[in-house]
């Protein structure tokens, strides 16, 4: 004898899901329910989907779903298309195989063009900006800025009495010498570094790393070199030193 989809409140299956809608919590929603939700809405992640085996087995005689294996079908398609998409939102691609993807698209529109130099330059920029995140996170606990660091250092590595001069300072960091003023200026508020006139020359004055500035930077050196070797941990000692002879050549070639 077949048996009633009716609930004991006289209203059938379908119709208490169409009653419920999308206000009812999932985990009251029955197999019958989650039939008409996957029809009319976008595929729920697995996880707010009803389990199988509610009060409503038996799948509703509707037009797009007839049967409990066209009902299967969906739902599990319904969940490859939400992993998926989740694994692609929260997966990100390795930086080289992003790269490598390009470039191959450039060789299939334009296989006349040699990209080999484009290889090197993009996987550099990339590396530049994943360094420069993982700089500004290893002088965090130290309250320095990377251009902070930067002169500290260069005062510090040239030893007693730590001191060098405005223009000596610039080529050092790398720095015009209108932004190593201010830069100076503020280093000099937090009591890292002072001015001294310079007795060999009247006209100038030098730019001394002070002992609040020496144990700063004494500090910051070590985690900064310990980040550094990190960040190439992946290439052999003899690997090292032949990617920074590459490096180096082609830093010579482009400041001549």
């Amino acid at each position: 004898m077949r048996r009633s989809t009716r609930s004991s409140t006289g209203f059938s299956a379908s119709a208490k899901c169409a009653a419920m809608g999308s206000a009812a919590p999932a985990w009251r929603r029955s197999p019958t329910c989650v039939i008409v939700s996957i029809a009319r809405r976008r595929p729920q992640i697995p996880s707010q989907i009803a389990p199988a085996g509610g009060r409503h087995s038996r799948p509703p005689l509707g037009q797009e779903f007839k049967d409990r294996e066209n009902l299967t079908t969906r739902w599990i398609d319904s969940l490859t298309f939400v992993e998926r998409w989740t694994m692609h939102s929260a997966k990100k691609k390795p930086a080289g195989d992003v790269v490598h993807e390009m470039l191959e698209q450039w060789r299939g529109e334009r296989p006349d063009l040699d990209l080999t130099g484009m290889a090197v330059v993009l996987r550099v920029l990339i590396l530049a900006q994943d360094l420069g995140r993982r700089l500004k996170e290893t002088l965090q606990p130290f309250e320095l800025q990377p251009w902070e660091f930067d002169v500290l250092s260069a005062l510090r590595r040239v030893g007693e009495p730590f001191e060098l001069t405005p223009t000596e300072l610039c080529s050092s960091a790398h720095l015009t010498s209108g932004a190593m003023t201010n830069r100076i200026d503020r280093l000099e508020e937090r009591s890292l570094v002072r001015r001294e006139a310079d007795e060999a020359d009247g006209r100038s004055w030098l730019v001394v790393l002070t002992r609040k500035g020496r144990l700063l930077v004494d500090r910051a050196i070590g985690a900064r070199v310990q980040d550094a070797a990190e960040s190439v941990s992946a290439l052999k000692a003899s690997e090292r030193r032949a990617l920074a002879d590459l490096l180096a050549s082609v830093l010579d070639e482009a400041g001549s």
